[in-house]
């Protein structure tokens, strides 16, 4: 099997998109729109006709380029509509034409030699009974906590409102997630890809999240709340009601992570099973002579 390095000028988008579009692994991290917004000039290693693809976020650091996993991109990797067996993932990964990297793999890509991360899913192809049995005590009183409050919860709010309690109420979320995240919300909007959902209390926004969709795919991508919003529980209303409405069908909540012990409770609260992912490193061998001094 010949891996090629092809760089971005190099791509054929639309077979690139194919193949991902028709990868058993399918991740919207991949697609070419995506990746053209979180890493710019991104190069990739592809098989004869893109039967297999890894996509290649490159940056340069004092005129030497590397490899990092871009922000808002947990997931990245091989890509294919074929079987990827662990000795292809190995081909690719001793392909790659730059000394130093790190990145992470997709579920689909086991290396015994790589750091195990945790994501956290839901399938809801279930129905909302069987999910809601799913729940922990916890997320239940937190739920029935809500019930007493006047809440609305709007699964239409609109993007400029939600850009602003960002910038409001989370220190989180630098500049240059906030630059992304409008970026990939113009461009998935338009293909009618996004969701935004907010609970409200006497028109007051307390706690919003915004969801990528693609394929069978929810993406949990930015979720925020104000203090109010904490101490009402209104994240517990929001995904309560997300997962009564969307239960039932052929797909699948991503939460993307998390490695936050407080916040993995909350996903696994409301259901959530841990998939794992990978993450591999080298390291530029100079820069590891200059530590040592």
């Amino acid at each position: 099997m010949r891996i090629t390095h092809l760089r971005h000028n190099q791509i054929d988008k639309e077979k690139w998109d194919a193949t991902i579009a028709n990868a058993a692994n399918c991740r919207i991290y991949a697609l070419s729109w995506y990746l053209d917004i979180v890493s710019p000039g991104w190069e990739t290693l592809a098989t004869e006709e893109y039967q297999y693809v890894m996509p290649l976020p490159v940056k340069r650091k004092f005129g030497f380029p590397y490899l990092v996993q871009p922000l808002c991109c947990q997931q990245l990797g091989v890509f294919s509509a074929l079987s990827i067996a662990s000795e292809i993932v190995t081909d690719f990964i001793h392909s790659i034409p730059y000394f130093r990297y790190d990145l992470q793999l997709n579920s689909s890509n086991p290396l015994s030699e790589s750091i195990i991360r945790t994501n956290i899913t839901i399938d809801l192809s279930l129905p909302f009974e069987d999910l809601k049995k799913k729940y922990s005590k916890n997320t239940i009183r937190n739920i029935n906590k809500t019930t007493k409050e006047k809440l609305k919860i709007s699964s239409g709010v609109e993007f400029n409102l939600f850009r602003n309690f960002i910038l409001k109420e989370s220190r989180f979320y630098t500049p240059e997630i906030i630059s992304i995240i409008e970026n990939l919300y113009q461009v998935a909007h338009l293909k009618d890809q996004t969701e935004i959902w907010g609970v409200f209390q006497e028109n007051t926004l307390l706690t919003a999240t915004f969801f990528l969709k693609y394929k069978e795919r929810y993406y949990y991508l930015a979720p925020v709340s104000s203090e109010k919003g904490k101490q009402l529980s209104a994240m517990f209303a929001l995904m309560n009601q997300f997962l009564i409405e969307k239960s039932g069908k052929t797909s699948i909540l991503d939460f993307e992570g998390s490695s936050l012990p407080e916040v993995a409770r909350f996903y696994t609260g409301l259901g959530g099973e841990k998939e794992e992912y990978y993450r591999i490193r080298r390291e530029f061998p100079l820069l590891d002579l200059f530590r040592k001094k």
